[in-house]
């Protein structure tokens, strides 16, 4: 059985053309004719997300399908507080996470992949609290345009789980 995507392909995929606009700051979009992606820089100091729960890294905060969107990433947010689109959280398969926390001790220091290095507080790890913070990730990110080669079987092959 092959799944396709509403039933289509997606078409090449390549930088966004010069009339897309972005409705956030600090995002660079990739698509085709019909899917359009929408993606945070995580260097940027003016992006999406600037909370200390997910990692900035490879965030695509819309998806937009025939002019459909696919996300939920309300333009009016609180950066410190509201993510949105595809978040990316790490250590959530780790019973004792993040790497370090168990082993910190309160005020001890711990790893929260993709942010940086934080202080424990209180017994247990809780996504919502707002860390310490003691250095955060160095993140560096270089955006090229990019497309998938025309004789590519990815440049227009439907999405399939056959």
């Amino acid at each position: 059985m092959a799944l396709g995507l509403c039933g289509g392909s997606l078409g090449a995929l390549s930088p966004a053309r010069a009339d897309f606009v972005a409705r956030y700051p600090a995002t660079h979009g990739i698509g085709s004719e019909r899917l359009r992606l929408e993606i945070a820089d995580p260097v940027d100091p003016d992006r999406y997300y600037r909370g200390l729960r997910f990692s900035p890294v490879a965030a695509i905060l819309q998806a937009t399908w025939d002019g459909k969107d696919c996300l939920f990433a309300p333009v009016e947010h609180d950066p410190l507080r509201d993510n949105g689109g595809l978040a990316m959280e790490f250590d959530l398969s780790n019973p004792a996470w993040p790497p370090g926390f168990a082993e910190a001790g309160e005020g001890g220091e711990f790893v929260k992949i993709g942010v940086g290095i934080l202080k424990r507080q209180g017994e247990r790890y809780a996504p919502w609290i707002d860390y310490e913070v003691v250095r955060l990730a160095r993140t560096t990110a270089e955006c090229a345009p990019w497309a998938f080669p025309a004789a590519s079987p990815l440049a227009s092959r439907p999405i399939s789980s056959a």
